[in-house]
């Protein structure tokens, strides 16, 4: 048990307390380790991330903004309450504008360097005025026309320019925000909710707007790459940018697309090809679906099947009857799954 675990007391005793975890451990705590206890009622919103409850109130304080407004306020599957005071909102105005604020997180470059305080005065030394026996010899001048080589410089503290933050890397940034959102329910087998689905084309619209097709090319390479949605939901959009934009480049490039499929196409045949037999019967099902919905996607993209249609050779196809390639991919994997053989 660590700091915020949750649980629900079962028995309390002189002695212990008997505690179910939400994970489903049972602990007992000793009277003689912690000796106060008192009512848990709420938890943070951070610490409620990915969490789906019936019902859930939220207390709104002045420290929300929209980022973690909508994690309050979408962990609920029946319904919320919203709670706020008179003393921090004086009316409803204000508190939407609060839960409705754009803010991001501070960089030590935010905030001006403290000046470093000046030394205080000396005192007047008790030996001013003595001369020593001995003249000091006097300093040695420079020679005629040496150059100081540090004359000119000026050294003060350096000052890092923050990032700057464009309408770019907030949409980007949104999106992540949600899907991320979606992605912690959909792994505990719930589907998104209405106002996730409402918020993800909400947000697809935005970055739409700034980019066509955005979205699409966004979502595909969160999906390639997972890793990337944690990139832009700690600041680190450039990459998803980045992503984003070879997306889009493998979308546009009708060529590269058609190289991409055959490509994807060999792999996949050739693992099929390693799983020959019974006991690798379900394992081979997986690929046949996946090479399956390949075919059917050059259904919706008839630029790339009439470059693949010279291209058979490379995919291990022979034409059917004249038919198109996406109907000879279907009917080499009936044949195949019919004989287990490649064709």
């Amino acid at each position: 048990m660590k700091n915020g675990s949750l649980g629900t007391v079962e028995a309390i005793s002189a002695n212990h307390v008997a505690v179910c975890m939400d994970d489903g451990r049972r602990v007992t705590i000793g009277g003689e380790t912690y000796k106060d206890f008192d009512h848990g009622y709420a938890s943070t919103i951070h610490k409620s991330q990915g969490v789906t409850i019936d019902r859930a109130h939220v207390l709104a304080t002045p420290g929300l903004d929209r980022h973690a407004a909508y994690v309050a306020l979408s962990r609920h599957k029946v319904r919320v309450d919203l709670h706020y005071g008179r003393d921090d909102f004086a009316d409803p105005a204000r508190l939407a504008r609060t839960l409705a604020r754009e803010r991001h997180k501070d960089m030590a470059s935010d905030y001006s360097v403290a000046k470093t305080p000046e030394p205080p005065t000396p005192t007047r030394s008790p030996f001013a005025g003595i001369r020593p026996r001995q003249p000091l010899a006097p300093e040695r001048a420079p020679p005629e026309g040496a150059r100081d080589p540090f004359a000119g410089l000026r050294i003060g503290p350096s000052k890092m320019a923050a990032p700057e933050i464009t309408p770019l890397d907030r949409a980007v940034a949104r999106l992540a925000y949600v899907t991320a959102d979606i992605s912690a329910l959909r792994a505990k087998g719930i589907e998104a909710l209405p106002h996730q689905r409402l918020a993800l084309a909400t947000a697809e619209q935005a970055l739409d707007r700034l980019k066509s097709d955005g979205a699409r090319d966004l979502s595909r390479a969160f999906e390639v790459s997972p890793s990337l949605i944690d990139d832009a939901l700690n600041g680190r959009t450039v990459n998803a940018i980045r992503a984003m934009e070879t997306e889009t480049n493998n979308r546009i490039d009708t060529a590269r697309r058609a190289d991409l499929f055959v490509t994807q196409w060999q792999r996949l045949r050739a693992q099929r090809e390693r799983l020959a037999g019974w006991q690798n019967e379900d394992a081979r099902h997986r690929v046949d679906a996946n090479m399956a919905g390949m075919g059917k996607a050059l259904l919706r993209d008839p630029q790339v099947e009439s470059l693949l249609s010279n291209r058979r050779e490379d995919l291990g196809l022979r034409p059917v009857g004249g038919s198109s390639l996406s109907h000879d991919i279907q009917s080499w994997l009936s044949l195949s799954r019919g004989r287990n053989i490649g064709v």
